[in-house]
């Protein structure tokens, strides 16, 4: 879910596990053949994948512990809560969390989808930009994106962008991955306006790095 866009994002789980690692930027692609388990390098004990540079933040899979636990629905596991984000109404089935300023904009936000569509780990970040572009935003621009990594137990895809609405003229800073299990998949999402006004973005980092928390 875009903020000020009501649409839902999805999931198909229909990637394999042996596909290529791929790391983009607006400016450059590093690409690393592999056969998944081996291509990346894991941390003992952890299944934590080492990660390049803008997505190493994804190695912390273990959120604070004073975070709130909350249990997802369509067994989705557990999404781990930075302190103020509260819920707030979102599409049947979802969870969606927010931090709002006094004048009610959302200045954190973090959303959790289960499977509806055709979406794969090969691709992802072009779908998320194509589907924010088509769904109420004036522009949509990719900061960079990583492909079928492996983090504790899930397999996903992450791309981070920048985004404005076209009701309101809003500008976000977003990341969104497309996060598969043996039991779900999922999309996970965590945006901010841009320039981080109520400083929360390295919370919802460690947020989408820990989901889903078992």
């Amino acid at each position: 879910m875009a903020l000020g866009i009501l649409t839902s994002s999805a999931v198909l789980a229909a990637a394999a596990y042996g596909i290529t690692i791929a790391v983009r930027s607006a400016h450059q692609t590093n690409r690393i053949s592999a056969d998944g388990a081996s291509a990346i390098s894991t941390a003992p004990d952890t299944g934590v994948s080492s990660l390049p540079g803008p997505f190493a933040w994804l190695t912390s899979t273990a959120p604070p512990t004073t975070w709130t636990r909350l249990t997802l629905p369509s067994g989705l596991g557990s999404l781990s809560v930075p302190p103020r984000l509260r819920p707030v109404p979102g599409d049947e089935g979802t969870a969606t969390l927010a931090f709002l300023g006094s004048d009610g904009t959302y200045l954190g936000y973090l959303n959790v989808t289960p499977r509806q569509g055709e979406e794969s780990l090969a691709g992802w970040a072009a779908f998320r930009l194509a589907h924010l572009r088509g769904d109420g935003s004036i522009s949509a621009r990719q900061d960079g994106a990583v492909e079928s990594v492996r983090t504790g137990q899930s397999l996903r895809s992450c791309v981070t962008d920048d985004y404005e609405t076209e009701i309101g003229r809003h500008h976000f800073h977003e990341v969104a991955c497309l996060v598969m299990t043996t039991s779900a998949s999922s999309v996970v999402v965590a945006a901010t306006p841009s320039g981080d006004p109520a400083h929360l973005w390295t919370q919802l980092e460690r947020a989408v790095a820990a989901y889903p928390f078992a």
